[in-house]
């Protein structure tokens, strides 16, 4: 009766450590069955040439959509970034390896006793199986936090091909506001120009000159100013590509911002599926969940069984099974529980966070989407009345109806409302490009 009281007290002791530790969180979300990976969107978005395959050609003018797939396919950086997926691979393969048996064996020589020359001898083999009960937590846990660390490479690639897009769209707007302050400074030089012959002959007065030459300064100081801006928009292309600095990129100047963009609540109703890094840190979450009940499991004690044979020194074989427990009075998986329990909880308030404040960005930039959109229809509608009062102005000059400064001055208004129509369509695109790499 004692033996059998012994071995209830110690089955309960070891339940009752095993089952204690783990506690179910509160995060629960439907991942989507199947993920779409960076390249396979952008691919969707570029069309096909006649052989059917997608050509990436910079010489033939680059689209913002091109130079993000180029980015994702050649950025050195991503490179490095790809290598943590290996790294999770060799976890997840560590977490299904199980311990190694154990062989003993020893061997004794009778002394003392002059008839007594038999050796003993006995082998023993014997394995702890305690963490079988783990291994496929383990697994799971491993395998999740592989899923993890592939969608954060995943999240990675998503914003590099954003980078690439971003700086395409600028080195487009930054090309066509350039064109128009070539053709504001070319304005002022034709005045320019035409007021010094009219000085010779005394029709204008030297501070007329003298206005028209500073305006003319101006416009090419503006005119170097977007020059600069877009060389080193050039540098930054060809780095978010992974190109050569001093590579020369031709591209898309016909390219436009799509007209459409999906409405405010979708992007933030998708956000928990459509996030990368969000469904990253989801699997993080999982992975430190499945870690838990790994340690859950875990404090259940080593046991290992065996078998052994043997001979003691008067020829006496024998045979047995051996089980060794540990009693868990000290060490009961109290730092691995506390360590995996912290680790949960930090997934699951950054997946709170990086979800609040990826909400937070989509409403800002949509709202300032809205705004702009308005800006850029009251600036066109300003171009047009100018670029119609400049041609007026233009036929009644020759006409000899209006004077020629009048309608030069008509015409330079009519250029600056075509600048500032570009700049808006320039930061309504950043826009466009900002919404697209923060919806994911």
């Amino acid at each position: 009766m004692r033996r059998r009281g012994t071995w209830r007290l110690l089955l309960a002791l070891t339940v009752t450590v095993g089952c204690r530790g783990y506690e179910a969180g509160r995060l629960d979300v439907t991942a989507p069955s199947v993920i779409r990976r960076p390249v396979d969107h952008l691919r969707a978005e570029l069309s096909p040439g006649d052989s059917g395959e997608i050509v990436l050609d910079p010489s033939n003018g680059l689209s913002p959509d091109e130079a993000a797939l180029m980015a994702v396919d050649q950025n050195p950086r991503l490179a490095a970034i790809r290598a943590e997926r290996g790294i999770a691979g060799a976890e997840l393969v560590s977490a299904g390896i199980l311990p190694n048996p154990r062989l003993e064996l020893n061997i004794e020589a009778p002394y003392g006793d002059a008839e007594q020359t038999v050796l003993s001898y006995g082998v023993g083999l014997a394995w702890d199986v305690a963490p079988m009960l783990s291994r496929g937590r383990r697994r799971a846990s491993a395998k999740a936090a592989a899923t993890s660390v592939d969608l954060e490479v995943a999240w990675q690639e998503w914003q590099f091909a954003q980078a690439a897009r971003m700086a395409a769209v600028r080195v487009v707007y930054l090309e066509r506001r350039v064109a128009v302050a070539n053709n504001v400074e070319a304005s002022w030089k034709d005045r320019v120009a035409s007021l010094r012959t009219a000085l010779a002959h005394k029709a204008v007065t030297d501070l007329d000159v003298a206005g028209a030459e500073t305006s003319l300064a101006e416009a090419r100081l503006a005119r170097l100013d977007l020059e600069q801006e877009l060389n080193l928009a050039r540098v930054d292309l060809n780095a978010a590509i992974g190109l050569d600095p001093l590579a020369e990129v031709r591209v898309d100047a016909a390219w436009h911002t799509p007209d459409t963009r999906p409405a405010v609540a979708r992007l933030l109703f998708d956000l928990p599926t459509r996030r990368l890094d969000v469904l990253a840190l989801y699997y993080a979450y999982r992975s430190g969940d499945e870690a838990l009940r790994a340690d859950a499991i875990a404090r259940f004690p080593p046991l290992d069984v065996g078998v052994h044979v043997g001979r003691d020194v008067d020829s006496v074989s024998a045979a047995g099974v051996t089980l060794t427990l540990d009693l868990p009075l000290f060490d009961r998986k109290q730092g691995e529980l506390a360590r995996d329990h912290a680790r949960r909880d930090r997934a699951e308030a950054e997946y709170d966070a990086r979800l609040y404040e990826a909400r937070v960005q989509i409403v800002r930039i949509t709202t300032q989407l809205d705004v702009i959109d308005d800006k850029l229809a009251t600036a066109t509608e300003a171009r047009d009345t100018s670029r119609r009062l400049a041609e007026l102005a233009r036929s009644a000059s020759v006409a000899g109806v209006l004077p020629s400064v009048i309608a030069t001055n008509l015409e330079q208004r009519a250029f600056e409302a075509e600048l500032r129509v570009v700049e808006i369509e320039q930061a309504q695109a950043e826009l466009w490009v900002a919404l697209t790499a923060v919806s994911g």
